[in-house]
């Protein structure tokens, strides 16, 4: 593939899979706008998804997708910085925050995996639920975990990319803000339970939305620079 042909499909990538990801996001059964439960709901949870099985099924294959995506646009712009600046501050402060939000990406994308399984549960058998039961606090666990290496990792990779010269500075400073405020709620959630971790995780989840308009942000500026 010619390099401005990749430099593009990167840009498109970055700018599309999060807002991909976070679409199938907040339609995923059990989540935020469908069959909302709380994330203390084990049982709930897992009937919400198994209840509306074709569309959980794809959003979590969307969701995956627009990780994916996600990861491919971020390596894309890293290696970039890289190549302008290979082994500066702003190469290797991108180059953390990438790897990062890979490990973390790969992690929700495992999460995402266990929820195919839960949505394959019959609701009408009590083993199968009860089995589903472990399957849900694996994911869980996968999908806090995983939030702190990607809230941390955004910090990182913003502030690579602002320190380049890529794209604006403050922007990237705010987001950088945003994802570290992601980072401590995620924390919070982890170690709290009740309506503690309720209110954590929806702080966490509310950076989302920062996040992607960011990346959209990122993703049509790198586009249009690219030739």
């Amino acid at each position: 593939m010619e390099k401005s042909s990749l430099n593009r499909l990167g840009a498109l990538s970055i700018g599309l899979g999060p807002l991909m990801a976070l679409v199938f996001f907040l339609i995923q059964p059990g989540g935020m706008f469908i069959d909302n439960t709380r994330s203390d709901d084990a049982v709930g949870s897992i009937a919400a998804l198994a209840s509306n099985n074709g569309l959980a099924t794809f959003t979590a294959l969307g969701i995956s997708l627009g990780l994916g995506l996600t990861m491919f646009g971020t390596r894309v712009v890293q290696h970039a910085i890289r190549s302008g600046a290979l082994g500066s501050p702003v190469d290797t402060t991108s180059r953390l925050g990438f790897w990062l939000m890979a490990i973390g990406t790969v992690g929700w994308i495992l999460a995402q995996g266990l929820v195919l399984s839960m949505a394959d549960t019959n609701l009408g058998s009590e083993v199968s639920v009860s089995a589903m039961l472990s399957v849900y606090s694996v994911q869980s666990g996968i999908t806090l975990v995983s939030g702190l290496a990607v809230s941390l990792g955004f910090a990182f990779f913003a502030l690579g990319v602002g320190g380049s010269g890529m794209y604006n500075l403050l922007a990237a400073r705010v987001i950088a803000v945003v994802s570290l405020v992601a980072f401590v709620f995620f924390i919070v959630a982890i170690s709290t339970t009740g309506d503690s971790r309720e209110t954590s995780l929806l702080v966490a989840r509310i950076c989302y939305f920062p996040w992607v308009i960011w990346t959209v942000g990122l993703g049509a500026v790198y586009f249009l620079n690219k030739e």
